[in-house]
């Protein structure tokens, strides 16, 4: 498992960062991350990444050997973007989350098979029909001022997000979010799942290698590399 953050850990990360305690404040955030897996399963091989993601090479120096990208990188917000392309044309799956302040959402996009983020933000024009995704661009583009994030909201949107991951490593089911924007309003207890297109002239999905076959119960490997920041 590779980790990848820039950040220190800092006060107010720990109403929803369980990973850290008072004493971390202060330390590198992937340090400790690593340091609390080791102590969780020394069986686990760990790698903590301390650098900032500033271009989409960033994102590529890490896709060697990768089988999965769990991606929940909110600075800048164009890393988004990177994280899709670059996992996109090395033909690694990833998987995103977000939070709101009274919703959660989270997708993933299986290359060569789904539709990608830039089929999402090209779709946009199309936002008044189906496959239209007009929260795409919003997501690039919009920074809240105060993350409105806590521990409920973070526990709900990871444990979905991870069993999206589990079904890509561990192929006991297909992935049910590739090309598909879920959100949970966690007031009203309501779900949606939206469906974006898979544009027929995408530039990024044509860069995608040729997808290998996958059935159920026929897992991608073992290796997971996370990227958060």
């Amino acid at each position: 498992m590779t980790l990848v953050d820039f950040d220190r850990v800092e006060r107010k990360n720990l109403v929803r960062q369980y990973v850290y305690r008072e004493r971390d404040i202060g330390r590198p955030k992937v340090e400790r991350a690593a340091e609390w897996i080791g102590e969780f399963n020394p069986g686990i091989q760990v790698r903590a990444v301390d650098t900032r993601i500033t271009e989409r090479a960033d994102i590529e120096a890490l896709l060697v050997d990768a089988d999965l990208v769990f991606g929940t990188v909110d600075q800048p917000a164009e890393a988004v973007q990177w994280v899709n392309d670059a996992c996109v044309s090395h033909g690694v799956p990833h998987v995103s989350m977000g939070v709101q302040a009274r919703s959660i959402r989270y997708w993933s996009v299986d290359p060569g098979r789904s539709a990608c983020f830039s089929c999402a933000l090209a779709s946009e024009e199309d936002s008044g029909g189906p496959g239209g995704a007009p929260w795409a661009r919003r997501l690039l583009f919009a920074q809240d001022l105060v993350n409105p994030a806590t521990g409920p909201l973070v526990s709900l949107v990871m444990g979905f997000a991870a069993m999206e991951a589990l079904r890509y490593l561990t192929g006991f089911a297909e992935p049910v979010a590739a090309g598909i924007m879920n959100t949970i309003d966690v007031a009203t207890g309501t779900r949606t799942a939206q469906v974006w297109n898979r544009r027929e002239h995408c530039e990024v999905c044509a860069s995608a290698p040729p997808a290998a076959d996958r059935t159920a119960g026929a897992p991608r490997g073992h290796r997971l590399k996370t990227v958060h920041a």
